[in-house]
């Protein structure tokens, strides 16, 4: 979980809400665990949902861009994000990435992920008690 720090630690336990999705699409900034493509043994990952279906994602000059629109992330601490370039998220997919992206495994190594390999939205961090969080959106586009 080291890719999710500062929002979630290591050894952190988090809660997690396998229904909602079956109400509603996962929305911009939602932190999701999911199985990544082509794994399904070991550790589900936990990353923040930056691109929706139909929508088109890159960095450039050190920020995220969505649809050319900057991505507002406040959960980002010091960091430049290095150039990627346009990815086009097809349609019952997500453009995934940690917070903590300078070693984080996402969408830019391993591209989109299925909808149908989401086991949940993560709400909150509970245990320890000195790192309870809740895990709220806090992805916007501005521009």
């Amino acid at each position: 979980m080291t890719s999710m720090e500062t929002t979630v630690f290591p050894n952190d336990l988090v809660m997690v809400d396998k229904l909602s999705y079956r109400l509603h699409e996962p929305r911009r900034g939602d932190v999701i665990i999911f199985w990544p493509p082509g794994i399904t043994t070991g550790d589900p990952y936990i990353k923040r949902v930056i691109g929706l279906p139909g929508e088109t994602v890159e960095a450039k000059n050190g920020r995220v861009y969505v649809d050319g629109k900057v991505v507002d992330e406040p959960y980002i601490h010091g960091y430049v994000m290095p150039d990627f370039p346009a990815t086009p998220v097809p349609q019952g997919q997500l453009f995934v990435m940690g917070d903590n992206r300078a070693v984080s495994l996402d969408s830019r190594s391993f591209g989109t992920v299925p909808m149908t390999s989401i086991i949940g939205r993560a709400m909150f961090a509970y245990w320890p008690l000195n790192h309870v969080v809740v895990l709220r959106a806090q992805t916007s586009l501005v521009q």
